[in-house]
């Protein structure tokens, strides 16, 4: 009988990897979860596509102003353009970083110095 299947704690051999990895800025996805997602990894999982610094200077800001929570028409208001221009940089922004989601675009501008996480 395996560790995962007696839902016994990693191994220390595997902290050790997994401290090591997350140490140098990769994730770690436990053996047990590696055997269950199989070959396909979740996208909010894996790797943004590029990095913030090939994002334009209004991309990081609207990033930043998510990240600190704001609601579309409250950056329109703060940046003074439309709510449709907030949508359609935002749009740019997921796309460029296959990110969906305000708290994956967070944790993204945290990552990368964009926003703190204060």
């Amino acid at each position: 009988m395996s560790r995962e299947s007696r839902n016994l704690p990693p191994s220390p051999k595997e902290l050790v990897t997994a401290l090591h990895d997350v140490n140098s800025g990769r994730r770690y996805i436990s053996s047990l979860i590696q055997k269950r997602l199989g070959t396909e990894m979740p996208a909010f999982l894996r790797r943004p596509k590029k990095l913030s610094g090939e994002l334009t200077s209004r991309q990081r800001e609207v990033l930043q102003l998510v990240a600190e929570g704001r609601v579309r028409k409250e950056i329109a208001q703060i940046l003074g353009v439309s709510v449709k221009t907030v949508e359609f940089h935002k749009q740019k922004l997921t796309e460029k970083l296959g990110i969906h989601t305000d708290a994956a675009l967070t944790a993204y501008a945290i990552r990368h110095g964009i926003a703190s996480a204060e």
